[in-house]
């Protein structure tokens, strides 16, 4: 967590939730508040002169240095200040031709596209690079080779150059999309979290089988529990503030036990499962009244850190640590996590665990991409 990753992934623009012509679908942006301010993209199929924008989202942390190698509240690194990451999900059935523009900024000669073998035909044009993908892949565009200017091994604050990486994902279509009006959708809206009684009824229901996240911002914490035989949607028009765990919260085991398998559990689309907002590394919040309930929140401070085993909160922290990574599952089969970005998680970005597979039930991760800083 102490350097930038350059991977990450995203979505597009027009009037409705996704548009596929020549190819190339693009979705909207989820929120205006995720739309990058470093670059813009537009997109065409290769045999084709028109142009498309698509939506470049990102992930960023604030300008300003506070409190040595912790920031009070957002729980990064001082040396990733005022750092972004910006990329673009599509999904394309053809070759494509790329361009990315500098807003208010120059792309010289010097940018490299990783991996080199992906890409053909680059070329450089003031505040722009053009390039061609031909066929479905992830490339890191290192902007002016300015990621050779940072160094690996220092965590010091502002005395690192600020730099804003870019990564482009073109997704494969994506196969069996639910619909809305299926009988077996559950759909979440923007801008609310799933009631207990909602969440109740999708585990337990025989008709249910997918939670679609609907186009726009959810924010469903870092604790949201999902269940085996189910599916979870996360179109490319819509973002997710939060982790997804399989664990007994109220469980008081080291560590908790699980609410049951993960087997048969898809978990996908061309959207985001972001962490922002959660707080990173070692100085998470923790509740210490065993209920969950959001209450008597209490914050590990490095003095309780430092005074670890015997330090309640600190212990407490290091027990519910899996809610600080995106995707916690345990006992996998037939589980699949298919074309997220996962993007800024405050710990790791998955963590599958199993036992005994079987080469039956294999589990499945592809076409994900996730980016942390």
């Amino acid at each position: 967590m102490g350097g930038i990753v350059l991977a990450l992934i995203m979505t597009g623009i027009p009037s409705r939730a996704q548009t596929i012509i020549n190819g190339v679908g693009l979705y909207n942006a989820p929120s205006t508040t995720v739309v990058s301010k470093q670059y813009s993209i537009r997109i065409k199929a290769s045999n084709s002169t028109t142009w498309r924008p698509a939506s470049v989202l990102w992930s960023k942390l604030n300008n300003t240095y506070m409190d040595g190698p912790h920031e009070v509240n957002e729980k990064y690194y001082g040396n990733l200040w005022g750092c972004s990451h910006s990329y673009v999900n599509f999904e394309m059935s053809q070759s494509v031709d790329i361009e990315v523009t500098r807003i208010g900024g120059t792309i010289l000669p010097s940018t490299k596209i990783y991996p080199e073998n992906k890409v053909t035909n680059v070329n450089f044009s003031k505040n722009k690079v053009i390039f061609t993908m031909s066929r479905p892949c992830n490339v890191a565009v290192d902007i002016n080779g300015e990621m050779g200017t940072r160094s690996q091994s220092a965590n010091q604050g502002p005395a690192q150059p600020i730099v804003h990486t870019l990564s482009v994902h073109g997704n494969p279509v994506l196969e069996n999309k639910p619909q809305l009006t299926d009988a077996s959708v559950l759909e979440i809206t923007a801008g609310t979290k799933p009631t207990a009684a909602q969440l109740e009824t999708f585990r337990t229901s025989t008709t249910l089988r997918t939670m679609y996240f609907k186009p726009g911002a959810h924010t469903i914490g870092p604790n949201f529990k999902v269940y085996p035989n189910k599916n979870y949607y996360i179109p490319g028009d819509a973002i997710v503030y939060g982790t997804l765990n399989n664990m007994d919260s109220t469980s008081q085991s080291d560590p908790p036990a699980n609410l049951g398998s993960a087997e048969n559990m898809r978990i996908f689309g061309h959207g985001t499962l972001s962490a922002q907002g959660i707080p990173h590394w070692e100085l998470q919040q923790v509740e210490l009244d065993k209920v969950y309930d959001g209450s008597n929140l209490v914050t590990v401070t490095q003095a309780d850190k430092d005074s670890n085993p015997t330090n309640a909160k600190y212990a407490e922290q290091q027990r519910i640590s899996y809610r600080r990574t995106a995707i916690d599952l345990s006992y996998c089969r037939n589980t699949k996590i298919q074309g997220i970005v996962i993007a800024d998680p405050a710990n790791h970005a998955m963590r599958l665990f199993t036992q005994d597979l079987h080469s039956s039930q294999p589990n499945d991760v592809s076409w994900v991409m996730a980016c942390q800083l």
